[in-house]
């Protein structure tokens, strides 16, 4: 059995293996295997190099190992500080007329001067494909050299990047041949002038989609389009239908469009109209449609379902075999999802993760700074700088938390005043700390002679330890019982009778409110889930200092509706037992894979309205 190695196959195939490789690995790794590949590689004649991957110096000793008429596409942009004019650089340095058989070119960053001066050196190659990248965005010569290189050329594919006003700058050629072509941005006069110089033009590619205020009645049509893609505008499903009717013979279809508000450009049946009746041949609609929702609400959820039914009829799913999602990308982290799918088990839960907003958990928060505290006093002993570092510092946290309080952050739970006494006396704990090593290094500091040179400091700190241990028992015995019961004063004070007077117009029902009392049991609770919403939270201040589980109502059970009616049937089993639960299945249901879904808010939510303080007892 005769054994074949690698050398032996035919240099095509070697060939083909090397189109897949970079320059590099050609040059420096398989050109000193052997003397048979040195051989191959030299008469490879399908070079692709991208000289910005190398130094000015590796390009040079690239340059010099390979026979320029081997090159085929080349991409230049060169940045050398001791070269500053990049046309000086491929005339001089690169002889670029030596680049005979160059098909594909690509310039970046080059400007007016450099191309003028550059392209009509290479006139006379037969490019296929040209990249531009501009340094101007804002470029207002006029640029001629390049239209009279278009048509010399007769390009198949050209692309123009960092152009604005493109038509304006470049004279497009009348007798044009390209076949494919990719600008930054266009507006619907140039898009309508390139296709009508440009009769083979299969593929049209813009980054940009200029807003359009006014577009004109369709007049002619351009059948030689057909791919056409717009990865960013904010055209209305108006403008959008008068530009796509330009294109009728479109078989490839892409865009990206970005909206205010919500529009016909969502809807379904208007874009299905406009494909049957203007777009017969459209076989790949890629889309994706966005808005920007500013203030998330209960019927979003029920905007976005009505959006996607209308996409699934049977022209999407069968005819087509487009398949369509509607999807909301929250800014949050993958956390906010994460958790979302493994504990959000009712829809209470899932309702209270996409439509309220977060808390902050006091018995997180405050230990951080008490520690923050404890931290700074210590170490002040040592640095001393560090006490107007921190004071900085806590004056950021409190504008941060202040913003955070007022704007971002809800409190549906209330701690009763709880935590900051505490954190009051936990940071009693630096303070002590800090006493006891100053009186500590106090009594251990020592003069030249030997002897202690700092005892009456010493004494004096152990003075103040025991002064901080005197404040601090003072504070425990007068506010400790403030904290836990209702003074005896306020309870005196709510039996005067004030008259109505000043800027607030203080009523003796209000004086009174302490005084209130009220019989909290089940049979005055309400029966029905209509009652139970309208009289939440009615006698909210008169019972401000009763605790939480004896003036709050009772929550309203909210379970999911289902198709077997089991839901709808244990709701009317438990109001027809008479144990007073409330239970209801409005605006949550289970889908067809068993889910939770949500449309709407529990049925005990109250809304925030300047005459319902829910949020804001206090």
């Amino acid at each position: 059995m005769s054994s074949i190695c690698l050398l032996d196959f035919p240099v095509e195939i070697f060939h083909r293996i090397f189109d897949y490789l970079d320059t590099r690995t050609i040059i420096r790794s398989l050109r000193c295997v052997c003397r048979q590949l040195n051989g191959i590689v030299n008469i490879y004649n399908r070079y692709e190099i991208d000289l910005t991957l190398f130094t000015k110096v590796q390009c040079e000793f690239i340059l010099q190992s390979i026979c320029c008429e081997n090159i085929i596409s080349l991409i230049f942009s060169v940045d050398f500080k001791e070269q500053s004019d990049k046309a000086d650089y491929l005339l001089t340095i690169l002889n670029i007329q030596q680049f005979s058989c160059l098909r594909s070119l690509k310039l970046l960053h080059v400007n007016k001067n450099e191309l003028d001066r550059f392209l009509p050196c290479i006139i006379n190659f037969s490019l296929i494909s040209l990249s531009i990248q501009l340094s101007d965005f804002f470029q207002t010569a006029s640029l001629s050299s390049l239209s009279t290189a278009i048509t010399q050329w007769k390009l198949r594919k050209l692309h123009i990047f960092n152009g604005h006003n493109l038509i304006k700058i470049l004279p497009w050629p009348v007798d044009c041949n390209l076949n494919h072509l990719t600008i930054t941005s266009c507006t619907d006069q140039e898009y309508r002038s390139i296709l009508e110089h440009s009769p083979f033009l299969r593929t049209f590619v813009m980054e940009y989609c200029l807003i359009i205020n006014t577009i004109p009645s369709v007049n002619s049509s351009y059948p030689q389009l057909t791919s056409l893609v717009m990865n960013y505008s904010f055209l209305s499903f108006g403008q959008l239908n008068s530009l796509l009717s330009l294109t009728p013979s479109l078989v490839h279809l892409k865009l990206i469009n970005h909206t205010d508000h919500f529009s016909s450009l969502f809807d379904g049946n208007r874009w299905e109209e406009l494909i049957q009746s203007k777009l017969r041949l459209l076989k790949n609609f890629q889309f994706c449609f966005r808005h920007t929702i500013r203030k998330l609400n209960s019927t979003f959820c029920t905007n976005l379902h009505s959006i996607i039914q209308q996409y699934r009829t049977p022209f999407w799913l069968d005819i087509k075999r487009w398949f369509v999602i509607a999807d909301c990308i929250m800014r949050s982290s993958i956390l906010f999802y994460l958790l979302g799918k493994l504990f959000d088990n009712t829809p209470r839960k899932k309702w209270k993760r996409y439509f309220t907003l977060s808390s902050l958990n006091w018995g997180t928060i405050f230990p951080v700074f008490t520690n923050f505290i404890v931290i700074t006093l210590v170490y002040s002993i040592i640095a001393p700088l560090m006490l107007l570092i921190s004071g900085f510092a806590f004056g950021l946290f409190y504008i941060a938390y202040a913003y955070t309080m007022f704007y971002v952050t809800d409190f549906p739970n209330d701690a009763g005043g709880l935590a900051f006494p505490r954190a009051i006396y936990q940071s009693f704990t630096g303070i002590y700390l800090m006493e006891i090593m100053l009186a500590t290094l106090f009594f251990l500091a020592q003069n030249d002679s030997g002897s202690q040179s700092a005892i009456v400091e010493a004494i004096f700190m152990c003075v103040s330890i025991a002064i901080t241990v005197a404040v601090q028992y003072t504070m425990c015995t007068s506010f400790d019982p403030l904290t836990y019961y209702l003074p005896i004063d306020a309870e005196e004070f709510s039996q005067l009778d004030i008259p109505v007077s000043g800027k607030f117009g203080i009523t003796k029902k209000v004086t009174r409110i302490l005084n209130h009392r009220q019989s909290i049991n089940d049979s005055d609770s309400v029966s029905t889930v209509d009652q139970a919403v309208n009289e939440v939270y009615d006698n909210t201040m008169e019972n401000a200092y009763l605790h939480p589980a004896l003036r709050d109502p009772k929550p309203i059970i909210w379970i999911p509706r289902d198709n077997l009616g089991i839901a709808v049937d244990e709701v009317q089993k438990t109001e027809a037992s008479g144990m007073n639960i409330l239970m209801s299945t409005e605006g949550a249901r289970f889908n067809d894979k068993v889910n939770i879904e949500i449309h709407g808010a529990p049925p005990d939510h109250m809304p925030f309205t300047e005459t319902n303080q829910v949020r804001t007892r206090f």
